[in-house]
């Protein structure tokens, strides 16, 4: 009887103690979550008010379920893999502890750097051409929007493209202002679409 309560003891102080060991600074990207709540986040139906009361109550049925199961799984599992192999199974794996990424593409003299922040919600394309650059920014949140950051304000950019047989012109206006424009080969514009799309995801 004596030797039981003994062995319950033990068992009582080494089980926090085994947990702690093996969950201490297993803190990872909780990737799960973040995409559960990317998911939740791109519902915007409606506007104002009634956009912020679609996403709470499809936060609350299904999504409450999908969030505990994501916590259950990061917590338990991805972070701890993410931990001892510094990789997570299921994404992130390019953002630093920060949230940032970094990209560059390179051809025929001309610089496309792009700069993710926030895990990808806010993107700083800067496009650089003989010492030419031309910055952009764009946000998750405002799908198909470019801003440009003037005197510490972020103002809305608009582009236009219009393809002519093989060549595409763009136009960047300002203001209702034309501020350049720039004409580029369509297939090559295709292409830089698809590789910035697939490193998106």
């Amino acid at each position: 009887m004596q030797q039981n309560k003994f062995r319950k003891t033990v068992v009582a102080i080494l089980a926090p103690m085994i947990f702690l060991v093996s969950f201490a600074n297993c803190f990872g990207k909780f990737a799960i979550v973040k995409k559960v709540y990317e998911i939740n986040d791109s519902f915007n139906i409606g506007s104002g008010l009634l956009a912020k009361l679609i996403k709470t109550l499809v936060m609350y049925f299904p999504f409450s379920i999908l969030y505990g199961i994501g916590f259950f799984f990061d917590l338990i599992l991805f972070n701890l893999i993410e931990f001892w192999s510094g990789s997570n199974p299921v994404g992130y794996n390019e953002y630093d502890e920060n949230g940032k990424y970094v990209k560059t593409y390179e051809e025929n003299g001309k610089k496309l750097l792009l700069s993710y922040s926030d895990f990808g919600k806010r993107l700083d394309i800067q496009l650089e051409k003989e010492g030419d650059y031309q910055n952009l920014i764009v946000f998750r949140a405002e799908p198909g929007k470019f801003f440009a950051q003037k005197n510490g304000k972020l103002e809305e950019v608009v582009i236009s493209s219009e393809t002519v047989g093989s060549k595409t012109i763009l136009k960047m206006a300002e203001q209702g202002k034309l501020k350049s424009s720039r004409v580029v080969d369509t297939k090559t514009l295709t292409d830089l679409e698809a590789k910035l799309v697939s490193d998106s995801l």
